[in-house]
């Protein structure tokens, strides 16, 4: 598997990043971001979301069915395992009025919408003379 390092979180992303797993909308009104990701057969336990400097890196687990073992499978397309997904948000968001809800496989997260922050311009005094 290919792998992709990411500065911002520290770690590594697998191909299923690449790949734009988990699907997932990204949302804007005039005050909030929002984003809903698919998370089918995920339990809300298992997932994890953290902010950092106009990201958000999603990680979840999809556990395997526990009756595995007692069945033979005649065909296995789902994944069952770890996966992340990093999202650049794409405007100033305040994180830490941000929420999340799961519900039906669906985990939507919302983030306040904050205008740049900009520094106010500070006078510098000119003094008559030589330079110190």
């Amino acid at each position: 598997m290919r792998h992709l390092e990411l500065d911002i979180f520290g770690l590594t992303v697998d191909e299923q990043d690449e790949q734009g797993y988990p699907l997932l909308d990204l949302l804007e009104t005039s005050s909030e971001i929002v984003i809903e990701a698919d998370l089918p057969g995920v339990a809300v336990e298992d997932i994890s979301l953290q902010y950092l400097e106009g990201t958000l890196l999603i990680e979840a687990r999809k556990r395997e069915n526990p009756e595995k073992n007692r069945v033979r499978y005649l065909c296995l397309e789902r994944v069952f395992d770890r996966f992340r997904r990093v999202v650049k948000i794409p405007v100033p968001v305040n994180a830490g009025s941000s929420h999340a809800c799961f519900s039906n496989g669906v985990l939507t997260i919302t983030f306040s919408k904050v205008s740049e922050k900009r520094g106010r311009p500070i006078p510098i005094k000119i003094e008559r003379g030589p330079l110190p």
